[in-house]
């Protein structure tokens, strides 16, 4: 009778582990952000925030004029399991929805510009900026694109804004002994004739290539492991609105 316990005991095992083993084979959904890259051939990079995967799909066939880092957020069913860094994964893409992406701009002006709207100048300037405050602790990094959420204060249901996106390579802060780079990311919206819709939450990508590129070459010369940035970005009208008033997101760091 125990022997005969013994072996159920050993047969309920070996059908858990077989088990186990078919769940790792099963398709899972997920959604996240993903990079376009066309070359060896077309895939987009994802990250679950600790390793990078690379998904394939015949969904990406579908977009028109796709270039290397175009930005989206996906919904995608594949398998990630068991698979090296590196090596791409063939996903079932459910949706595929593209985010505006914002270059860095380098500029020899003094920044932050507390002038770029001046109501007293021009009153119809004030319906023209978009105040928000960006989510820096979930941002992600891929490719050198950084995903940010960012809350609009208020916003035009079918409202559009252009973001402009500057730093001056000259100027680095000092603060605890890092180097920090002042990143300025200011919108200006352009109005739509429908009604207000309250505070909106949506993702835009930074893109970081050149700042990566040469800061971080910059960094690495002198020791540093890691590239520190700080983004900036504007809240309010100053009291007699003549001037925006600025405030500095939490220290994001890069690894090299």
């Amino acid at each position: 009778m125990k022997k005969d316990s013994i072996g159920v005991l050993f047969l309920l095992i070996a059908i858990g582990w077989v088990s186990c083993m078919g769940e790792s084979e099963e398709k899972t959904n997920y959604q996240r952000y993903g990079v376009a890259a066309l070359q060896p051939a077309p895939a987009l990079y994802t990250t679950d925030g600790e390793m990078e995967h690379i998904i394939t799909s015949s969904a990406m066939d579908t977009l028109a004029d796709l270039k290397d880092g175009d930005c989206f957020l996906l919904q995608f069913r594949a398998n990630l399991f068991n698979y090296a860094e590196g090596e791409a994964v063939d996903a079932d893409i459910h949706s595929i929805e593209p985010i505006a992406a914002w270059t860095l701009e380098g500029t020899e002006a003094q920044l932050p510009d507390t002038t770029f709207v001046n109501v007293a100048e021009d009153t119809a300037l004030i319906r023209t900026v978009q105040f928000f405050s960006p989510a820096i602790a979930k941002s992600q990094l891929i490719r050198n694109r950084l995903f940010l959420q960012l809350t609009l204060n208020d916003r035009r249901e079918t409202q559009q804004e252009n973001y402009i996106f500057q730093y001056n390579p000259a100027v680095v802060a000092e603060q605890n002994g890092r180097r920090i780079y002042d990143l300025y990311l200011r919108a200006e919206r352009r109005e739509a004739n429908d009604s207000l819709i309250g505070k909106w939450i949506q993702t835009e990508a930074l893109v970081l290539d050149q700042l990566i590129r040469e800061a971080g070459e910059a960094e690495k010369q002198i020791g540093n492991d890691s590239l520190h940035i700080r983004l900036n970005y504007p809240t309010g009208f100053s009291l007699d609105s003549t001037l925006v008033r600025w405030a500095s997101a939490n220290v994001y760091s890069i690894v090299l």
